[in-house]
């Protein structure tokens, strides 16, 4: 067995990498249909990645706390169908974040096979979107921001499994985030009219190092 008292140690550090994918669950406005000549909204997912420091505690034998601030980088591409002088044309605004991640989340393990064991692990995050244009003005059809607030709360859940090799610790994981916070900023325009809530949705597959 490698590091059989690895898990003993009342605190590890580590980091992880990883890449994400990114979404936005939609509400739309009830009257949303034929206004100002919108035809649908849908969101398409974009890929990014993922770089943190890893923060370990051990609470008891199969639980530890752990923090894990990330520097996130992730894309989100709302899709408009639009009439436009009686022509139906596509248009696709990109909202680019890059999020500064504090998650705060437990972590119940099984028992230990040898050297592997697999884990659940639960919890929140809040962050702070570094890249938010929420204060652009912005009033041309063509120069519209779909502007969302810069920061948000969400709940997290997720599996993963550690791998205890002869020097360290490998954990690939895979988490769902849902947020919990409206983050459409609302400005009465052609484009932000049809939405009443916008949230994010984030699965982040990230390779742990401790």
């Amino acid at each position: 067995m490698n590091l059989q008292n690895y898990d003993n140690k009342m605190l590890h550090f580590g980091f992880l990498l990883g890449i994400n994918l990114a979404d936005f669950r939609i509400k739309y406005n009830p009257n949303y249909f034929g206004v100002d000549t919108i035809l649908s909204v849908q969101c398409k997912r974009e890929s990014g990645f993922n770089l943190g420091i890893i923060s370990d505690l051990r609470l008891g034998e199969y639980f530890n706390m752990r923090f894990l601030p990330t520097l996130s980088f992730s894309a989100r591409t709302l899709q408009y169908v639009i009439v436009e002088n009686n022509v139906v044309v596509p248009r696709d605004k990109q909202v680019e974040s890059v999020f500064l991640d504090f998650p705060l989340l437990f972590k119940y393990k099984s028992e230990r096979a040898g050297n592997f064991r697999t884990y659940l692990i639960a919890g929140a995050k809040y962050s702070l979107d570094m890249a938010s244009q929420k204060d652009i003005n912005s009033t041309l059809v063509n120069d519209i921001l779909i502007k969302i607030d810069e920061t948000d709360m969400l709940a997290v859940f997720g599996v993963g499994f550690d791998i205890y090799l002869t020097y360290f610790k490998f954990s690939p994981e895979i988490t769902y985030s849902f947020g919990l916070k409206n983050l459409i900023v609302q400005e009465n325009n052609i484009l932000t009219r049809p939405i009443d809530r916008l949230t994010s949705k984030i699965i982040q597959i990230s390779f742990n190092f401790e």
